[in-house]
């Protein structure tokens, strides 16, 4: 499973290889990264499907990538850098991608993936 994106997909696709459930939280896993930072895969389709800001008001079916960098000031805790949302549609086909500030990756006007 490659993106196409040299330098992207790669890394990603190897750290959700290597995640792991998450406790307490069945539709999410997590990967660390050799620098000590982790990834967080969440899958919040159906019955975890929630809003994602005033774009979707209304729960929506969506996966997240998280990243967060690992805290040196606190140890064993973590900072949010990055939160992708990649909204599907019935058919779990990429309508919309966007980051943690609105920026668009892509969107259903010029997503030509299937």
């Amino acid at each position: 499973m490659s993106l196409g994106v040299e330098g992207v997909a790669n890394p990603l696709h190897q750290a959700l290889k290597n995640a792991k459930p998450t406790p307490g939280k069945p539709n999410q896993l997590e990967a660390m990264l050799d620098d000590g930072s982790k990834v967080i895969f969440r899958r919040d389709i159906g019955e975890h499907a929630h809003p994602i800001g005033k774009d979707y008001s209304n729960p929506v079916d969506h996966y997240n990538i998280e990243i967060h960098a690992a805290n040196p000031a606190r140890p064993g805790k973590f900072t949010p850098k990055e939160n992708v949302h990649i909204v599907v549609d019935e058919n779990l086909y990429p309508t919309d991608i966007f980051l943690k500030d609105k920026t668009r990756i892509i969107n259903n006007n010029n997503l030509n993936i299937r």
